[in-house]
């Protein structure tokens, strides 16, 4: 199975690989211009967004070198520098984020630590709050996410992730 998903420059061949515990995709794609490498893992979240008829979507991606997470949450939220998760039964933290066309983009020296504190758990729950509609909560398993995102660790050289 082949598709195209595309997110904020993230275009990634989606590859079925049955590998990946809990339906994780992964993929890379050849950057044209430059042949740089984009390489990402995503997934969908257990349930709808509430209001929506559709799942977010968790990416994380390796852009030029450079780790990203992406949550889609198909509206833009209203305070993104201040979204809640939580991983598993631990105390619930904030992150900073921005938003790019109903996505949450983690990036820059919050990537890395996020990364770590997921890589341990087993689910993850995001919560934030929209500009309109009711306030967006989703979880994603987090099963199989370290050989999911090996090959992000390994592109964008973060050591500690993965295997």
């Amino acid at each position: 199975m082949k598709s195209v998903l595309a997110i904020s420059g993230f275009a990634a061949l989606a590859l079925s690989n049955p590998a990946f515990a809990a339906e994780w995709t992964v993929g890379s794609d050849t950057n044209p211009i430059d042949d740089s490498v984009t390489v990402s893992a995503s997934i969908d979240s257990n349930e709808i967004i509430p209001g929506d008829t559709e799942k977010s979507l968790l990416m994380i991606g390796c852009l030029k070198g450079e780790p990203s997470v992406f949550i889609y949450t198909g509206r833009d939220i209203q305070y993104p520098e201040a979204v809640d998760y939580r991983v598993d039964k631990n105390p619930a933290e904030k992150i900073g984020a921005s938003n790019f066309k109903g996505n949450l983009v983690i990036e820059g020296p919050n990537v890395e630590p996020f990364l770590r504190r997921i890589s341990a758990g087993k689910d993850l729950v995001v919560q934030a709050i929209p500009y309109s509609g009711p306030m967006v909560t989703v979880s994603f398993s987090l099963e199989g996410f370290a050989k999911a995102v090996e090959p992000v660790a390994t592109a964008c050289k973060i050591r500690g992730l993965g295997k």
